[in-house]
């Protein structure tokens, strides 16, 4: 159910039809517009937390290096954070990956990390590092908010104590840094055709080693590459390494990137 929406903000909307996204976890409230904001097709999020301003920032900075949505409204009001983007046409990629086949989706996948990874980094408005993206892990751990419901098959019955630990031995590593996404989950890209026409859900992106967003895409190869009941093994893995443009990757990277993104929320 829609909350009463500031009258500066609800003027511009019609939230006729107004729908809940098919999949997702975001902590945010968030509902799909058809009509939309002064008559376009428009998304529209709300929550306390300061990381839905950061997105439209974002999306802002990255018009012109990234197809990414236009931002209508982006403003706090009270003590909520009220942001109002392009609804962009087009399936998630979770919606449309077994049409390409499985070769292609590893090949489109590459190039699409690539393309991410290639973003010039000067001028990013916000320091959403890896010193950042741990001081995160560590307040929700001691908040006792780690899901661990979600955590994968590997990880179930761990603590996130452990976790954590494990995360604060391991973090002094040489770092190649690049763009990053943070969250490269198939339904955070749109596609079209096989034309990619979006990329969504940049609240978490940041300059970081590029094993951030790998560690990320060979999960979610993994998960939706069982859920088709498709292989995903090294030659697989090899195919989708081949396309971003390396050989391999560190392991070591992989597995720290991965727990840090187990216990991150939003």
């Amino acid at each position: 159910m829609l909350a009463q929406l500031p009258d500066v903000l609800a003027e511009h909307l019609d939230l006729r039809e107004a729908r809940l996204p098919a999949i997702g976890f975001s902590p945010e409230k968030m509902y799909l517009l058809p009509y939309g904001y002064d008559g376009k097709p428009a998304v529209l999020k709300y929550s306390k937390r300061h990381e839905v301003k950061e997105e439209g920032d974002i999306y802002v900075w990255l018009k012109g290096k990234l197809p990414v949505p236009e931002v209508y409204f982006n403003e706090k009001i009270g003590d909520t954070y009220y942001l109002v983007s392009e609804l962009i046409d087009g399936q998630m990629l979770s919606e449309c990956f077994m049409e390409m086949g499985q070769e292609q989706c590893l090949i489109n996948y590459g190039h699409l990390i690539k393309t991410i990874h290639e973003t010039d980094i000067e001028g990013f408005p916000y320091v959403h590092d890896k010193t950042y993206k741990l001081e995160k892990v560590k307040k929700t751990v001691l908040a006792h908010e780690a899901k661990i419901q979600y955590f994968e098959r590997e990880l179930q019955g761990r603590s996130p104590e452990s976790m954590l630990a494990y995360l604060i031995a391991h973090q002094d590593f040489e770092e190649d840094l690049v763009f990053s996404h943070g969250d490269v989950c198939f339904p955070n890209f749109i596609y079209d055709h096989q034309a990619l026409q979006a990329v969504l859900d940049v609240s978490g992106a940041g300059i970081n080693d590029r094993h951030l967003d790998l560690a990320i895409a060979l999960r979610t190869l993994r998960y939706n590459f069982e859920l088709a009941g498709w292989d995903f093994t090294s030659k697989e893995i090899d195919c989708f390494l081949s396309a971003y443009g390396i050989q391999k990757v560190d392991m070591n990277k992989i597995t720290f990137y991965i727990l840090l993104d187990e216990l991150t929320n939003g």
